[in-house]
């Protein structure tokens, strides 16, 4: 499956995740389908709203970024965040790369 990286992003709880699209290959519903048959017993807390997304967790934020010479509030840090991902799917926004296994 090849696939192409579409954004970074960073959702509101601190997870930052590379959000793919499929430029060639099995459909990501598809997919989604066959692992839940095969993988009974996966933990059902990590619920996908969306099906059809197919994306990479990056990193997991525990806090928020330190920003330093300001007072480190919630606002600046978000914002700090914001640039970092803005930059790297800047950086990245087309990258490709061919899937041959999943685990």
């Amino acid at each position: 499956m090849q696939l192409a990286l579409e954004r970074i992003v960073a959702t509101p709880g601190g997870t930052v995740i590379a959000c793919w699209q499929i430029v060639d290959g099995t459909d990501v519903t598809d997919i989604r389908r066959w692992l839940q048959q095969v993988l009974p017993n996966a933990s059902k807390q990590q619920v996908v709203t969306n099906n059809n997304i197919l994306h990479t967790t990056l990193a997991r934020l525990v806090a928020p970024p330190r920003v330093d010479g300001q007072d480190g509030g919630v606002g600046a840090a978000a914002a700090t965040l914001q640039a970092a991902v803005d930059s790297m799917t800047e950086e990245l926004c087309g990258l490709r790369t061919t899937i041959d296994k999943l685990w």
